[in-house]
């Protein structure tokens, strides 16, 4: 009796010596970008409302404005939410009917923290809560935009949006993002002070 314990127990440990590594391997080859830091670039439209007068839920149609561009990056996941930080960009040229005036130009600097919904899905959904910073500049000719100007102004803003992310590759995900952007310059840049409106982007990032 005891000589057939042994058996069974020495047949247990090989097994279990055999298939904790290949599970621990299995869960390595699932491991998703999700759970490394990225870095990766998005672009798209984005419409002010007030400067435009087709309805608040289409995300295009300022005239003679820039796509909004914007290099993200993510931090790794931490249960279902990580943190993503992006620098951004947008303009208007052509604003010929105000003295002095021929463009705009928008920098910005944003803190999203991105919940998943599905974490675990090469298609995943998510929701994205975030704030930002804004600095909004003046120019007097068409396409002149520059990084630093004395004469611009600061801006807030809060955001909220939805999209999902889709895992091509081991390390290249690609995604796709519609959120509501309010924001809130100090004073009149261009057009308004009041640039919220939505936005609808797409890009990519590459995990690291």
């Amino acid at each position: 009796m005891g000589k057939y314990f042994i058996h069974i127990f020495a047949a247990w440990l090989l097994v279990t010596g055999m298939t904790v590594p290949t599970a621990a391997i299995s869960a390595e080859k699932k491991r998703l970008p999700f759970d490394r830091f990225s870095i990766g670039i998005e672009a798209g439209a984005w419409k002010p409302n007030d400067l435009t007068s087709k309805p608040v839920l289409v995300p295009v149609g300022v005239d003679d404005a820039t796509l909004f561009s914007r290099l993200i990056f993510n931090t790794p996941r931490v249960a279902d939410w990580n943190l993503r930080f992006s620098v951004g960009f947008w303009g208007q040229h052509g604003i010929d009917d105000l003295p002095g005036i021929g463009s705009v130009s928008i920098f910005m600097l944003m803190l999203d923290l991105k919940e998943r919904i599905i974490p675990d899905l090469r298609l995943t959904p998510f929701v994205s809560y975030g704030v930002s910073v804004f600095w909004g500049a003046e120019y007097p000719e068409k396409r002149n935009f520059k990084l630093f100007e004395t004469a611009g102004e600061v801006g807030y803003g809060v955001n909220v949006g939805a999209g999902f992310d889709f895992v091509l590759f081991p390390a290249l995900v690609l995604t796709t993002e519609f959120s509501y952007h309010y924001v809130r310059f100090n004073r009149v840049i261009g057009y308004s002070d009041d640039y919220s409106g939505p936005k609808v982007q797409a890009g990519f990032y590459l995990a690291l």
